[in-house]
């Protein structure tokens, strides 16, 4: 894929609590214009902004306590609502290192079911992570029912090749175990 074709392969994000209406305006005149995969926003800066993005392009959000993850079940799932209530397509939510097993899997649980019919990607944030870790997170966001995992928000450290090599390794096992390609 040569030039501008690739920028439909990205999300234009603009993860600013504070960013102003106008930000946001530009934000979607620039993604008209480049036509991204989607577009990533704070779930309470969604209302209004389909009405204003051209139809092929993805409305994406962050919930659940961006850019660190939340450990509330009851909270992402309300947040997660509220966002496919105000037209998104995607949500983004991070999974927490540190949860342990059952806590990630009931997070899990409750973003895949509030998030039914949308497009779910996990944030594992890989610089906090060995191997053996980063693997397992990789695993639970996609036995719990992921579209997507991420290596990182960028927010706490940059994502290694290796770490890369990690999640690869972790989709192709769960690809070839379940048959699963979302």
């Amino acid at each position: 894929m040569e030039g501008d074709g690739r920028i439909a392969l990205l999300d234009l994000t603009l993860l600013d609590k504070e960013a102003s209406e106008s930000d946001l305006e530009h934000l979607i005149g620039r993604a008209n214009k480049h036509l991204p995969a989607a577009i990533c926003v704070f779930s309470e800066q969604l209302d209004g902004l389909r009405d204003m993005l051209d139809p092929r392009i993805k409305l994406a959000c962050v919930a659940g306590g961006f850019p660190s993850g939340t450990r509330d079940s009851t909270a992402l799932s309300e947040e997660i609502r509220a966002a496919r209530d105000s037209g998104a397509d995607e949500i983004d939510m991070v999974l927490e290192p540190g949860m342990g097993l059952e806590d990630s899997m009931l997070l899990m649980d409750s973003a895949r079911r509030a998030s039914e019919g949308l497009t779910l990607k996990v944030i594992l944030e890989t610089p906090l992570h060995d191997e053996r870790s980063a693997m397992g997170a990789a695993r639970i966001a996609l036995m719990g029912g992921a579209d997507f995992v991420k290596s990182c928000t960028g927010r706490r450290g940059a994502c290694s090749i290796e770490a890369a090599g990690w999640l690869a390794r972790e989709v192709r096992r769960h690809h070839t175990v379940t048959g699963e390609l979302r």
